[in-house]
C-alpha cells in the first residue's frame, strides 16, 4: 500500500491536525507516535513524503538510521523547535531534504512536498502563522 505523508510526532493532537489538514487536501497520511512504529509504517506503507519532528530522534535515533535505506527515494522533513537545527542528518541519522522550524504554515510545507526535492538540507525559518 502507497500513501502520499507519513507524519510521525508523539503529540497526538498534532497528529490529528495534520491528517485532518492533508485530508482536505486531498492527500492521503498516516501517522506513527514515536519511532519505532514510523519505522514500522515506512516499510509497510512506502510513502512518498515523510514528515517528523526531530524530538523523536532523542529516544532511539538508532531505529531511525536502520531505516535509511528506506529513505533513499523519500524525502525527509524535519519539524523542529530548535532555534539552530544545524547537520540535521547526522541528528537524525536519516537524509534531510527540508527542516520547518515552529511555528510554521501548513501553507508553506504542502508547497516544498508539491517542489522539486532538495537533497541539500533546507531549513525554513518559522513563520508567524501556523495555520
Amino acid at each position: 500500500m502507497e500513501i502520499d505523508i507519513l507524519f510521525a510526532d508523539a503529540d497526538e493532537s498534532l497528529r490529528e491536525i495534520y491528517c485532518d489538514y492533508f485530508a482536505r487536501k486531498g492527500l492521503t497520511i498516516e501517522t506513527a507516535r514515536d519511532d519505532l512504529e514510523c519505522a514500522i509504517k515506512m516499510r509497510e506503507l512506502s510513502p512518498h513524503f515523510l514528515i517528523i519532528d526531530l524530538e523523536l530522534f532523542d529516544d532511539d535515533a538508532a531505529v531511525m538510521s536502520s531505516s535509511s535505506l528506506l529513505l533513499d527515494d523519500v524525502p525527509v522533513t524535519i519539524v523542529t523547535g530548535d532555534e539552530s537545527p544545524s547537520r540535521l542528518s547526522e541528528q537524525s541519522g536519516v537524509p534531510v531534504s527540508y527542516c520547518f522550524q515552529k511555528p510554521y504554515s501548513f501553507m508553506a510545507l504542502l508547497e516544498r512536498m508539491r517542489a522539486p526535492v532538495s537533497r541539500k538540507s533546507v531549513v525554513v525559518p518559522p513563520e508567524s502563522s501556523c495555520l
